[in-house]
C-alpha cells in the first residue's frame, strides 16, 4: 500500500467518525519519549542504540 492510499483510508475513517489516525511525531526521540510516558503505547522506530525506558521488539524481514 502506498502512503497516499493509507492516508485516504485514515481520512475516510476519520470523517465517517469510526476511527482516528495514529499520532505522528517529529522524530524517533519524540516517539521514544511518548512511548515511555504512555502505559500500553506501541510505536515504530528505526534501529537505535538509546532505548531506555521502553521495551524493544525487533522485527525481522
Amino acid at each position: 500500500m502506498f502512503p497516499y492510499q493509507l492516508e485516504r483510508v485514515w481520512q475516510k475513517l476519520t470523517y465517517s467518525g469510526t476511527g482516528t489516525p495514529p499520532t505522528e511525531l517529529q522524530d524517533q526521540q519524540a516517539m521514544l519519549q511518548a512511548i515511555a510516558a504512555t502505559p500500553g503505547a506501541i510505536g515504530y522506530i528505526g534501529k537505535q542504540d538509546e532505548t531506555q525506558g521502553v521495551k524493544v521488539i525487533p522485527i525481522k524481514p
